[in-house]
């Protein structure tokens, strides 16, 4: 497994932490990306059943994406989404020197129609955590 540790001070090991302590049943996805000439492995992917959250998702939610240095303008955009959730996963992506953080709501499908071409399943952000641009 690739090294995460350059994310320990945007919040992975709180998240993965606040999991253990809580019980909470989510998913941990290990990714890698290929770019020209290399293979970028710092990358992963926490899910969380919002359902599975006794006490509501917006604590976590806020206290995470603060964690992750989140813009004002997509923390406000989460949060105007995600009533509507079911799910909300968040990616850590490190590519050179660039710390890329990340945050999908995962729409559940309507009753009806549930795999309508078109329907809209997930809402994603994402922000450089550490001010880094590609180049």
């Amino acid at each position: 497994m690739a090294d995460l540790s350059c994310f320990a001070g945007y919040g992975l090991p709180q998240l993965l932490d606040w999991m253990r302590q809580h019980a909470v049943v989510g998913g941990f996805e290990h990714s890698v990306r290929l770019v020209t000439n290399r293979f970028d492995t710092g990358r992963c992917l926490i899910s969380i059943g919002l359902a599975d959250l006794s006490s509501g998702p917006v604590p976590l939610i806020v206290e995470q994406c603060q964690r992750m240095s989140v813009p004002a303008t997509v923390l406000d955009s989460l949060l105007r989404f995600l009533p509507g959730a079911a799910f909300v996963h968040f990616g850590f992506e490190q590519s050179r020197d660039q710390l890329i953080g990340k945050c999908y709501l995962e729409l559940p499908p309507p009753e009806a129609n549930s795999l309508r071409p078109g329907r809209l399943q997930f809402l994603g952000f994402k922000w450089s955590m550490n001010g880094s641009v590609p180049g």
